[in-house]
């Protein structure tokens, strides 16, 4: 669940699509700008995307950089009946209204947990003709959705239930909502699809990313030539945020070992210096230790660009 707004934040709400009608929030700044990060939120994300939003844009207005919190449609409980491809093509709206109608020469997504895969989905966008190019991109807390599942699934005897993939019997199809039970478990009022669901939980033993059928990226049993699919279209620099305490992550999934492998599949030519495991942060960095460390690598990053 999003942490409550602070009482008041000031800014723009930029209505960057009417069909669907979609907005984004852009932190007041100092001096106008003509550079901007874009944060995607996670799934059952809305307004603020995460916490450390309004310190965030403080800090980056220092730097000549504004900060604006992307809403697609998936925002809050709309993300059950969502896919990562709509969600990389409504950011694509996004980058391009954000280029073209507010001027911005500079754009940076960045995106927090499940905005991480959106993120990584729009690089996989890049060849067609109507997806614009971005300056950076910065990924906090990606993590495996499939990973944490597998575990409470199998100490919880769920597995045996609800084997993975999901298959609806007929006549229902893969846009038929799974049981109730397996959505509130996530949180997910207005239920999940079938579609969804084996999109986030179900292993592929494909090495080629498919942003239609799967959004694991980053899952850590994940072969070699799977990482390297998924992160194949990036152009651009990448600064990786790992957190130490991330409740998401499965019960054997160690970041130290994590970290190396987002670097090998980006390579050195890709890889952002300041990318690091920030300690005895948890998923969303809530702590103000911790907040002030991944505040730091993002503008001390933002400042190469």
């Amino acid at each position: 669940m999003s942490p409550l707004l602070p009482k008041s934040v000031a800014g723009t709400l930029h209505t960057y699509s009417v069909e669907p009608d979609l907005t984004a929030f852009e932190h007041s700044t100092s001096s106008p700008s003509t550079s901007i990060v874009l944060l995607i939120p996670g799934l059952n994300g809305s307004l603020p995307a995460v916490g450390y939003a309004t310190p965030l844009a403080q800090a980056l207005d220092k730097e000549g950089w504004g900060l604006a919190e992307v809403l697609l449609s998936s925002a809050g409980a709309g993300w059950g009946g969502g896919s990562v491809k709509d969600d990389a093509e409504e950011l694509a709206v996004a980058v391009r209204y954000f280029k073209e109608r507010q001027g911005k020469d500079k754009v940076v997504l960045m995106g927090h947990s499940t905005g991480c895969q959106d993120v990584i989905a729009y690089s996989h966008l890049l060849l067609r003709s109507s997806v614009r190019s971005i300056t950076a991109t910065i990924l906090q807390a990606p993590v495996s959705d499939r990973e944490p599942w597998e575990a409470h699934a199998k100490e919880s005897g769920l597995d045996k239930e609800y084997p993975s993939p999901l298959i609806p019997s007929p006549p229902a199809t893969l846009d038929y909502f799974i049981p109730p039970v397996l959505s509130k478990l996530c949180g997910a009022k207005a239920g999940i699809t079938y579609r969804r669901w084996n999109s986030l939980t179900a292993k592929t033993e494909s090495d080629e990313v498919d942003i239609e059928a799967s959004e694991d990226f980053f899952s850590s049993d994940n072969s070699e030539a799977r990482w390297a699919s998924a992160f194949a279209p990036v152009e651009t620099k990448v600064l990786v945020l790992l957190s130490e305490k991330d409740e998401s992550y499965g019960s054997h999934v160690d970041p130290r070992k994590l970290l190396p492998m987002f670097r090998k599949a980006l390579g050195e030519e890709r890889w952002a210096e300041q990318s690091r495991i920030i300690e005895g942060a948890d998923h969303a960095i809530e702590q103000a230790p911790q907040r002030k460390v991944m505040i730091e690598a993002v503008t001390s990053f933002v400042r190469t660009l």
